[in-house]
């Protein structure tokens, strides 16, 4: 048996057992060689599908942390001296004094002698013209500002209280929250839901015939889900990821689990064309086990549409896909085990009350690329687990992104360079009654191109025949509504055009940008708007966060912009929302959880201090642009083992190549910081060889250098 990585050996023997012997190596296909006695086979002949694995490659794509993409002007928040305004960093020199060794006269006191040091600071203004440089092993005391609302924050001011006393008053507010999210965390441990079992050969036999090598996040990922649902309790996951990220995939298994276990799944989608889509997608990859999967929607007809209902009611049906048809109270289950819930901020206010009725006993998981300001905040504090993939796919490249008026040989440079390669366009104009207009002035710029038109009124039937022939390549453009902005997986298709990109949401835009660049091909975003002064101030905001946010796994970080610009809602009353407003939302998130942990007895970590004289920076000459540097920085300072920061070590040479020594410190002082988080340590210094040590009960000094110092920590002294 011949597997292309280790993992699928190790699935191979897990399913088939001993017996066969095992390998690793590459081969397109198996053979027998009847002369010799053996036949060698593949995964193509096992799982009946070529198995695609790209190289492994040690950069594991963009984190998911605001301070990534500071820009200067953005708006920040230091823990002790309050909301300021980013200016960028510097390289600052200073002198410190050393103590050189004794001399052999003894009676000679050692000598002092200076010592240059070179560092980078974050340079931060406050209120007054005053400014402070962080330096930047204390960046994990920085954070992006993220209001409750669109108003600009008053910048604080330096020797002042005014910051004191509003951390005090939000520390109270948060203690206050927490006791409220303590009743939510009991009502949740206490109800009882459905305790799936482990899982068994089958579940490891579709798990091996997935197409692609998992990203490590997809890992980790299905593991938190497969705990939850083992676990007693109701599972209520929300994963944020990317689009074209591999979230489908995820709940394909989860969904293969809980039918496996006999109860049925209930996959909700909130267009006809993806939940088409997801119905092939579960077909295809199901079909080779007894399970029988069904779809609810428009584009099925009425009579099928009672059998299947029916088959729900009886328990014939494992797996039923569809749109807001399931969420019809008269619809009946036999044993609903698992909902699966594609982008929720697509439905209503009064379809949402519908699921969350159906959350009482129910595992519950839920799938979005850019979650809206109420999920988001409600995951963030603990309300909802929540899991992130950041692992962009080898060989996905960034959507060139361009922002324009409509202009009629613009649109026809980008179309016909699409053509010219094989590809497909999509078109997106989201008014109906013009849609027609629309058509008939492309038709005059782009003569010859063969494009369909689909919205929302046209039957289920033409929909399904338009979608079946755009894929199969019958036409080169569609010209749409937004009905095809969630889960369309055409990797054809590498530009698409927005009119009217102003009229749209934050997350629609970002929906809409992630339907291309599903493939290794190059992709292009348009997003054409009206004459400038039209467009409003939040428009105008949502589209700039377009275009700085375009490189891969943006969605997280455009979802934060998104709270920034809506406001993050008011969860659990208006006290709390003057808070978030005041010391921003990431500290308040913090304080939050600080205050949960200390109700339920939990050990609090604290953000240590550090104050360490050694040179450590990275040099312009090793990474160019000063924004990747920041990024870099706040990767380094936000590690929280000691082998993420051996894999962030491998990244930094598989991107950039060998790093000087001044980067190897930084390596060090990272290290300092996880030994001492994990101590429980509030402040540490290595001033002149002697470090200083703060403790909440003591302070304690040893002498020696950084690497004396490391070997403390590593003790536990």
């Amino acid at each position: 048996m011949a597997a292309s990585t280790d993992s699928q050996r190790e699935r191979l023997s897990s399913i088939i057992g001993p017996g066969p012997h095992y390998f690793t190596g590459s081969l397109s296909a198996g053979f027998i060689a009847a002369t010799l006695g053996f036949a060698l086979l593949t995964e193509r002949e096992i799982y009946g599908t070529p198995v695609f694995h790209p190289p492994r490659r040690r950069f594991k794509g963009l984190p998911i942390d605001n301070i990534v993409s500071l820009r200067p002007g953005d708006y920040v928040v230091h823990i002790d001296y309050g909301i300021g305004s980013f200016e960028g960093t510097r390289r600052m020199t200073h002198e410190v004094q050393v103590q050189s060794p004794k001399s052999k006269v003894q009676s000679q006191e050692p000598e002092a002698a200076t010592e240059c040091i070179e560092k980078d600071y974050i340079v931060i203004a406050y209120a007054g013209g005053d400014k402070v440089y962080v330096p930047v092993e204390n960046i994990g005391l920085l954070d992006r500002y993220v209001g409750s609302d669109d108003a600009v924050p008053a910048l604080d001011r330096l020797g002042g209280r005014s910051w004191l006393n509003a951390k005090a008053k939000a520390a109270h507010a948060s203690a206050e929250c927490a006791e409220e999210l303590l009743e939510i965390y009991a009502r949740r441990a206490t109800a009882r839901g459905i305790q799936f079992g482990r899982d068994g050969k089958w579940q490891a036999e579709l798990e091996a015939s997935f197409p692609y090598e998992e990203t490590p996040d997809q890992l980790k990922v299905m593991a938190d889900v497969k705990r939850d649902m083992e676990a007693p309790r109701p599972m209520d996951r929300l994963i944020c990821g990317d689009v074209g990220y591999g979230k489908t995939e995820i709940a394909l298994r989860a969904a293969f689990k809980a039918a496996s276990d006999m109860k049925q799944v209930a996959v909700l989608a909130p267009t006809t064309i993806l939940c088409y889509q997801h119905y092939a997608t579960f077909r295809k990859r199901l079909a080779r086990f007894p399970l029988r999967v069904e779809m609810l929607s428009r584009l099925v007809p009425p009579a099928t549409q009672t059998e299947i209902r029916a088959g729900l009611k009886s328990g014939v049906i494992d797996i039923v896909v569809g749109t807001h048809q399931l969420l019809n109270p008269r619809l009946a289950y036999h044993d609903l085990g698992l909902l699966i819930i594609d982008e929720e901020q697509k439905f209503g206010v009064k379809q949402k009350e519908r699921i969350r009725a159906a959350r009482a006993n129910v595992d519950v998981l839920t799938l979005t690329a850019t979650p809206i300001p109420r999920t988001l905040y409600m995951s963030l504090s603990g309300l909802r687990d929540i899991s992130q993939i950041h692992t962009a796919p080898p060989g996905r490249r960034e959507i060139a992104t361009e922002v324009a008026t409509w202009d009629d040989r613009l649109i026809c440079d980008y179309v016909t360079r699409e053509l010219s390669r094989g590809g497909q366009v999509f078109f997106v104009h989201n008014e109906i009654e013009s849609i027609t207009e629309v058509a008939k002035r492309l038709q005059r710029i782009l003569p010859g191109t063969r494009f369909a038109i689909a919205h929302g009124q046209i039957s289920g039937r033409q929909m399904a025949d338009i979608y079946v022939g755009f894929a199969a390549g019958e036409y080169q453009m569609l010209l749409s509504t937004a009905i095809i902005e969630s889960g369309l997986d055409l990797p054809n298709v590498n530009t698409i055009i927005v009119n009217r990109a102003d009229r749209f949401g934050l997350s629609d835009l970002h929906q809409l940008r992630g339907r291309v660049g599903r493939s290794e091909a190059q992709a292009y975003a348009l997003f054409l708007t009206s004459a400038h002064r039209e467009i409003t101030e939040d428009a105008r905001k949502r589209l700039s966060a377009l275009l700085a946010y375009s490189q891969l796994g943006s969605g997280f970080k455009l979802a934060l912009r998104d709270m920034e610009i809506r406001g993050v809602g008011n969860l659990l009353g208006t006290e709390q929302h003057g808070q978030v407003a005041r010391v921003g939302f990431n500290l308040y998130t913090q304080m939050l959880k600080e205050a949960v942990a200390r109700l339920k007895g939990e050990a609090v970590t604290v953000e240590p201090e550090l104050s360490l004289d050694v040179s450590a920076y990275i040099p312009k000459e090793y990474v160019a642009d000063s924004f990747e540097r920041v990024a870099l920085y706040k990767r380094l300072l936000a590690v929280e083992s000691e082998p993420e920061l051996e894999e962030l070590r491998a990244e930094l040479v598989d991107r950039f190549g060998r790093y000087p020594a001044p980067v190897e410190t930084l390596f060090l002082i990272a290290l300092v910081r996880v030994r001492s988080r994990k101590l429980g340590l509030l402040k540490v210094s290595l001033k002149n060889h002697i470090a200083t040590i703060v403790r909440a009960d003591k302070t304690v000094t040893a002498k020696g250098g950084i690497d004396e110092l490391l070997a403390w920590l590593k003790r536990g002294a």
